[in-house]
């Protein structure tokens, strides 16, 4: 069903109708986009650390070399569920104040 040109005219757009109440909140947010890469990047990379740990450590037979990669990928996987976590926890916490505030301004509308 097309909008007409006056509801959409009496009605703000939603980003700006909510920015009030987001904008407390945008340092979680942009931790949250830079935890999601750090993860999202750990997680693409574990392929890649698998073929090389495979063409250049155990075909040729360097198991110290192997180690030492098989350390750094175990703690690349680590602080990338660590990064993940901590982006879940940020969201969920600026999500959950945001509602709360809507909340109450709703509330505080409606009792008035």
């Amino acid at each position: 069903m097309p909008k007409s040109s006056a509801a959409s005219s009496t009605h703000p757009p939603l980003f700006r109708t909510l920015w009030p109440w987001i904008t407390p909140h945008l340092r979680a947010f942009v931790w949250s986009v830079v935890l999601l890469l750090y993860s999202a990047t750990a997680k693409m990379l574990g392929p890649v650390i698998l073929q090389r740990a495979i063409d250049d450590y155990i075909l040729p037979k360097d198991f110290e070399g192997l180690l030492l990669l098989l350390g750094g990928y175990i703690a690349l996987i680590l602080t990338g569920f660590m990064a993940h976590y901590w982006q879940l926890i940020q969201l969920e916490q600026a999500g959950l104040q945001i509602v709360g505030a809507l909340k109450q301004k709703a509330f505080e509308h409606v009792l008035q």
